[in-house]
């Protein structure tokens, strides 16, 4: 089969039955067409097997087995294979066609689904899983890639018996590792025996991704990612995104421990477990998973009633009245000032293939900034309302939750070019629906309906506007729809690069967004994204080119729009990466002066004098933004979390340790929140409590590299706080930051005064060109309880006299802020 090309064109008929309707994919093993197989005239999956697997006679044979037993199995949630062959000179595999799109497309648009729609799709999962296994045959390469999702929900299992014989010769090689690495069970790992509950650690890695949007075990190679889950334990799902139930945190994690036997039993008895969690989820879900309906097509639908998919959407709107009149009587007063805030919620895709998640985001994302833009009414966050997608949770809880009066749900339909969407308005005090309105038009029309949409909720709220809350300045819609698209999927990797320095996250980011300027050059937020990936991964890894680029998509940014406040922030960073305080200031105080009252402006701010060693200035910016955050953004833990910092910088430990404790369990089960928190516990002499608080943390091998470098840095101080010399010396000789605060501290504390100080001296030195933070800052030096061992010593006072200079200059720098 040398040089044999075994691309179909469409209408070639294949052996002399199968007629090429179009290619619908390729991989490892050949080429996937959909066809029409003319005997019976029904649509199937052709599979052209490539030739380094056809010439295997012996895998081949091995093939035919498997085969002859897999295709045995008949269930709703399994793609069944009907026929291995050979046709001119071609070995093929027929299948039944799946329609729809792979899981792997589904979370590439989604990012990560909420925890009620991955147990659905788990459960179906698992209903598959255990038809194959009573038949005696395990899949061994269970991965997204291999699960199609239908336009009903309906998720579909695919391969079933390929897996095996691409192990090479042999009846069952021994050895042989069978599967896709990342989703591979550590017995796979090793070429032990297989059973399965190896498909069981493989569903428990599709679980983990479908809640969080990313792998438990990431590494630079597939052989060391496998390598990986046989050395470390997988990190919480629920640390990642605390959404998920503590009860599908545990069953995750317990699908994926390196032993089978501590794994669920079988593929039934994990369907019981993820039907429990369903049950906790929504207690009015069904025992079983349900499919869902099919949307109608856009040419059915009328203007006067809602679609079926949009009832869906709009349920909490319509199912939970009697709730909201007991919560109306028993309930806590409403938030004060809540009937002038807005809550958009994430709208639902009712499309026929689920598959238009970016453009649902851009229309919520865009409708807040558009309202936010008209003035008069405050608007819930994207970070708060999002925490309640397509949420069965009553609107009084959602309402006092997120400090709203109001919540605007509503679903988005596009297919065949056409676009229908329905809206609407709930009042979380009384219950009612008060406004409801459907749109539509052509795609094309994407932004002028967005637009719509916003003038009519801004007038239908008009007697709830208040004329304190003034206009926001936003950036203009881009020049086109395929512009927005790149930039919101452009968006979703480089929040996943920033959670997991993941390369290949980075690349896609970036081919995004300038996806999004090739479309329209001077679309502002695409300028400004691809500056913060720049920023992100300047500052975790130095590079100058990326610092230039930094800079000059900032600099595009505000000359596109320079009245925007976020680009005034994109210049006052680029100005404090080139050590240009006066600048940056000037930039920074702009941005106040143009709004004042916005929590995301009034952070940006302390976080730069933070960064320059300002505590008492940043405390003060911080300490606004909590306030104006808990209107506008009640869930968000940042300003809480810089205030701290702040705090324990300026020596007030105690004090940082209250703000810490007072997030709640939102705050703890954060791990970055827990690190700060030992620290301040340290910095207090709390050495119990704060070794308490990093064990808590569980595996540090799986943390990201930034969050591994901070829990390493507490971790050497709590050993030098413990008594423990020579362990905090061993581990100061590992770190790749000599010059770290804990490193000093734990120097005190084991009376090594000459390391300590040489630490300063090179963290005042160099400090700004790793870390991208002034070091050593006076207030700091200061407030230092544990330095006072150093306070005597001629060297320090002279290094305490010089970083005072420099805090008089910064502070007359920073006059106006």
């Amino acid at each position: 089969m040398a040089g044999f090309d075994p691309a179909l064109a469409p209408g070639t008929l294949f052996a002399g039955r199968y007629q090429i309707i179009e290619e619908a994919g390729r991989g490892g093993m050949g080429i996937v067409y959909k066809a029409l197989d003319t005997t019976i005239n029904e649509r199937i999956a052709l599979k052209i097997l490539a030739p380094e697997i056809a010439d295997d006679a012996t895998g081949m044979e091995r093939f035919r087995r498997e085969l002859k037993s897999a295709r045995q199995v008949t269930h709703a949630n399994v793609v069944r294979v009907h026929d291995l062959g050979q046709a001119e000179g071609i070995a093929y595999l027929t299948m039944e066609f799946a329609p729809g799109q792979t899981l792997r497309s589904v979370l590439g648009m989604a990012g990560r689904l909420n925890p009620q729609t991955a147990v659905e799709y788990a459960r179906q999962i698992c209903d598959g899983l255990a038809a194959a296994h009573r038949a005696g045959i395990i899949h061994r390469d269970l991965k997204p890639q291999n699960l199609m999702v239908d336009d009903r929900h309906r998720l579909r299992i695919m391969d079933f018996g390929i897996a095996r014989p691409l192990a090479g010769s042999g009846p069952t090689r021994e050895g042989a590792m069978i599967g896709t690495p990342a989703y591979m069970a550590p017995e796979q790992v090793e070429g032990r025996d297989v059973d399965g509950r190896t498909d069981l650690y493989a569903l428990g890695v599709i679980l983990f991704e479908m809640t969080t949007g990313r792998l438990p075990f990431e590494a630079e190679s597939n052989r060391a990612m496998a390598r990986r889950r046989l050395e470390s334990a997988a990190p919480s799902p629920a640390s990642i995104n605390p959404a998920i139930p503590a009860s599908l945190d545990a069953l995750i994690l317990r699908c994926l421990v390196k032993e089978p036997s501590a794994r669920p039993a079988s593929a039934e008895a994990l369907g019981v477990a993820l039907a429990e969690i369903a049950a906790e989820i929504d207690p009015a879900a069904p025992a079983h998973p349900s499919v869902l309906r099919p949307t109608p097509s856009a040419a059915l639908r009328s203007r006067r009633a809602p679609s079926a998919a949009v009832a869906a959407g709009l349920i909490i709107l319509a199912a939970l009245g009697a709730y909201l009149f007991i919560f109306r009587g028993s309930g806590p007063p409403p938030p004060a000032g809540w009937t002038t805030r807005l809550a958009v919620l994430p709208l639902v895709d009712g499309s026929p293939g689920r598959d238009q998640a970016v453009l649902c985001d851009g229309m919520t994302h865009g409708l807040r900034g558009k309202l936010a833009a008209a003035g008069g009414l405050k608007i819930i966050s994207e970070y708060s309302s999002n925490q309640f997608p397509g949420s069965p949770t009553g609107l009084a809880e959602i309402g006092r939750t997120l400090g709203a009066r109001h919540i605007l749900t509503g679903s988005l339909n596009i297919h065949d070019g056409m676009l229908t969407a329905e809206f609407a308005l709930g009042d979380a005090q009384t219950g009612a629906e008060i406004w409801k309105r459907p749109y539509g038009g052509k795609v094309g029309d994407y932004f002028a309906i967005q637009a719509l949409i916003a003038d009519d909720v801004g007038e239908r709220l008009a007697a709830f506007r208040t004329v304190k809350v003034a206009p926001t300045p936003s950036a203009a819609d881009p020049a086109s729809l395929e512009a927005y698209t790149d930039y919101l999927m452009g968006r979703r990797f480089e929040a996943r690069y920033r959670d997991g320095d993941a390369a290949a996250d980075f690349e896609d980011a970036a081919k995004l967004y300038r996806g999004a300027l090739a479309h329209d050059a001077r679309y502002t937020p695409a300028l400004r994204g691809l500056g913060d990936l720049h920023e992100a991964r300047f500052v975790k890894a130095g590079d100058p080119t990326d610092q230039a680029l930094m800079l000059e998509n900032y600099r595009n940014a505000f000359e596109t729009n320079p009245a925007l406040p976020d680009s005034m922030i994109a210049m006052g960073w680029s100005y404090f990466y080139q050590q240009n305080q006066e600048e940056a200031a000037r930039y920074f105080k702009r941005a106040r002066d143009a709004a004042p009252e916005q929590a995301p402006v009034l952070l940006s701010v302390g976080a730069y004098l933070r960064s320059i060693g300002l505590y008492e200035k940043a405390v003060v910016y911080l300490e606004r933004a909590g306030e104006k955050s808990r209107e506008t953004d009640p869930l968000s833990t940042n300003p809480a979390f810089q205030l701290a910092g702040c705090r324990g910088f300026l020596g007030q430990a105690a004090e940082a340790e209250r703000i810490l404790r007072g997030l709640g369990p939102a705050g703890p089960s954060q791990i970055r929140v827990r690190i700060l928190l030992a620290r301040q516990l340290l910095a207090q002499r709390k050495t119990a409590e704060a070794r308490a608080e990093l064990e808590a943390i569980g595996n540090p091998s799986a943390l990201a590299s930034t969050l591994r470098r901070a829990y390493d840095l507490n971790r050497l101080w709590l050993e030098a706080a413990s008594g423990n010399g020579a362990e905090a010396l061993r581990l100061i000789r590992a770190s790749d930051r000599p010059f770290g605060y804990e490193i000093v501290n734990a120097y005190c504390l084991l009376g090594r005064k000459e390391e300590a100080l040489a630490s300063i001296r090179d963290g005042i030195d160099r400090g700004f060109l790793v870390v991208k933070d002034y070091l050593y800052r006076y207030p700091y030096l200061i407030g230092n309880k544990i330095l006072d061992v150093l306070r005597a010593d001629p060297r320090f006072r002279k290094i305490l006299a010089k970083q005072k200079d420099l805090d008089t200059r910064l502070n007359a720098i920073c006059a106006g802020l």
